[in-house]
């Protein structure tokens, strides 16, 4: 039982530091002016609501695993 928590812990922790770095590098570019015109005003479409998603499983979701 101990194993599978530390996995589930370890996996947790790897989810939120991947959507961290779409959220940090990927949403980033949406806001560059040279982007083609299909994309401009698409971040909700593409990412939709990543963020708050990400501040979900790093402020509740993580802790109480950890806990």
């Amino acid at each position: 039982l101990l194993l599978i928590m530390r996995e589930m812990i370890t996996t947790e922790r790897d989810y939120v530091r991947s959507l961290y770095y779409v959220i940090d590098n990927y949403m980033q570019e949406l806001l560059r002016e040279d982007i083609p015109q299909a994309l401009r005003g698409q971040r909700n479409v593409i990412f939709g609501n990543i963020e708050r998603i990400h501040e979900f499983h790093q402020q509740h979701f993580c802790k109480e695993l950890e806990a």
